[in-house]
């Protein structure tokens, strides 16, 4: 299937090099490096014509090819039509940041459906840039933090009514309880004694945070085109500034609070997301005052002050969302995220625990910073 896909993208070219790229946990994702070209063929045959200025004859040219797990997003194509449409107000700024470019395939169409129905993606890769997993140092806070401040301004006038929802109820609480409570329920793998403690920290902490999706229904909080997947490994880096913003898969509807809560979730994060060794796991406040004067000083010009009031609370929110998902996952015996253990799963739930369990303990804290930080840019 990859080798159908790629001549879909690249019928004019031949020794084209495709290696595993990344650590997504849903989809399959290829660094495609150009060796070399057909020497029957001119670099722009069959191209000229579509718009595919992303082509071009210049050996070493890298791209990323991605097949889209169909059962996580079902409707490609939609994903493709959010991708340009931010992908082109994006654009319009001069910010020093950028999304990487969605390339359309020989018919140009921007998804290609292999024979068995796959849908694939090809976007430009970032050249000179990196990405990190965990914020070892300040200014990668501070960078994360003027990132997706960046974007969250950059989408603060599109009306959302005209995006899809790639994945319905994603970052809805109430709807993960429901999950959680019936994967309780069902103990399809066995595995709800051996983690009684963990699913009474996470059904003792719901109740105060479900308060959000209320004034999100009733739109008090405003309903944005945001992200949705601020991990910080979704920002590309190149020297010490962030320049790019990828993984569009699940942009759409939904409230800042999800964009800043879930970025400081793993830029605050003191270990990787997966660390066994529960010790290292915790939230930093150096981290989060660093992001915070990034981020607010993208959105402090548009924000609302109902958003400004439940801000510090996000990483709750956000932590406990995947926390859950995480251990719904694990009871349902791994069905969802891709493991590389058994306790794979629930290694990632005890770490979003460790992060909860640090953001309770410092809210006021961090109400405090939020607070005077945007008071110092009005």
């Amino acid at each position: 299937m990859l080798k159908e896909a790629i001549s879909s993208f690249f019928s004019e070219w031949e020794n084209i090099k495709a290696e595993p790229f990344g650590s997504g946990h849903i989809n399959d994702t290829y660094r495609l490096t150009i060796s070399g070209r057909s020497a029957d063929t001119g670099p722009n045959a069959g191209v000229t014509d579509m718009g595919r200025d992303e082509i071009v004859n210049i050996a070493g040219k890298r791209y990323i090819l991605q097949r889209i797990n169909g059962s996580v997003f079902p409707d490609p194509v939609a994903l493709a039509e959010t991708h340009l449409k931010i992908e082109q107000r994006a654009a319009e700024g001069s910010s020093g940041i950028k999304i990487a470019s969605i390339v359309p395939n020989l018919k140009g169409n921007y998804i290609t459906f292999d024979s068995e129905g796959n849908g694939w993606r090809l976007t430009t890769y970032i050249d000179n840039s990196y990405s990190v997993d965990v914020a070892s140092e300040r200014w990668h806070a501070h960078e994360a933090g003027r990132a997706w401040g960046w974007f969250a301004a950059t989408c603060s006038d599109l009306d959302a009514s005209g995006f899809s929802e790639p994945i319905e109820n994603f970052h809805r609480l109430s709807f993960r309880l429901k999950q959680l409570e019936s994967a309780i329920s069902e103990n399809r793998a066995g595995r709800r004694d051996e983690s009684v403690g963990m699913i009474e920290f996470y059904m003792d902490i719901v109740p105060g945070l479900l308060t959000i999706d209320k004034l999100y229904d009733q739109g008090e909080l405003p309903r944005r085109v945001v992200h949705n997947d601020t991990k910080i490994n979704n920002l590309l880096f190149r020297d010490k500034r962030a320049v790019a913003v990828i993984d569009l898969d699940t942009a759409g509807p939904g409230t800042l609070l999800f964009d800043y809560g879930d970025a400081l979730r793993t830029t605050a994060s003191t270990s990787d997301e997966d660390e066994q060794d529960i010790s290292k796991a915790g939230f930093s406040l150096n981290a989060f005052v660093s992001f915070t004067r990034g981020y607010l000083q993208e959105v402090s010009h548009f924000i609302t002050q109902t958003e400004l009031k439940w801000l510090h609370t996000a990483p709750l929110l956000m932590s406990t969302i995947i926390g859950i998902r995480f251990l719904t996952d694990y009871l349902n015996g791994d069905i969802y995220y891709k493991t590389a253990r058994p306790s794979h799963n629930i290694d990632r739930c005890a770490v979003q625990r460790a992060i909860a369990e640090s953001v309770i303990n410092s809210r006021d804290e961090m109400k405090s910073v939020v607070d005077e930080i945007y008071s110092g840019l009005q």
